[in-house]
């Protein structure tokens, strides 16, 4: 099951839900269609660079897409032009997708156990690096919260661990050197 968090800009300075889902069903609505700000896209992807620096942009193919959408280049170069950032295949799938008001960033399949832990760690420091850079709050749909990650962006996050099953996590624990019955 995928998982999707969004990095927005605040219209009001402060997280609200429903702010966040506005402003994120628009921008999603109007994708290229909106105020250009490429000079933070690229504070942003400088900035997970430095946090990630294994983090592999993804080129688009404008051609395909003006082929597919049945538009010139120069309208999917135009519409077409947030920054995708992947994981290299060794690690946990996340996919980032730098817009110009907002971060989207999908998990592909949540790990289990230390990996887990691990992408929590990894989710907390590329929300809290995009809100020191753009100053964007985060709406997880998974949880339906906002929040401001310069106050408690690992709080929220470890949420996900309460989701993950409980006697799953006890098989993926170190196990003892002893069996159970010698006390000894």
């Amino acid at each position: 099951m995928s998982h999707a968090i969004f990095c927005y800009k605040s219209l009001v300075g402060k997280p609200i839900k429903e702010e966040a889902l506005l402003l994120i069903k628009l921008h999603l609505e109007t994708l290229g269609h909106c105020e250009k700000n490429v000079p933070m896209q690229h504070r942003i992807v400088r900035a997970l660079e430095t946090i990630n620096p294994s983090l592999e942009t993804i080129q688009l193919n404008h051609e395909a897409i003006a082929v597919q959408q049945s538009i010139t280049l120069e309208e999917a170069e135009y519409l077409y032009d947030h920054i995708d950032l992947n994981t290299p295949p060794h690690e946990t799938p996340v996919s980032l997708s730098i817009l110009h008001h907002m971060v989207s960033i999908r998990v592909g399949n949540w790990p289990k156990g230390a990996a887990s832990d691990k992408l929590i760690i990894d989710l907390g420091r590329y929300i809290k690096a995009i809100r020191e850079v753009a100053g964007y709050f985060v709406y997880d749909p998974q949880l339906d919260t906002v929040f401001d990650p310069a106050e408690n962006n690992f709080q929220r996050l470890k949420l996900y661990m309460a989701e993950e099953d409980p006697l799953t996590r006890l098989i993926d624990a170190p196990k003892d050197k002893k069996p159970w019955y010698k006390f000894w």
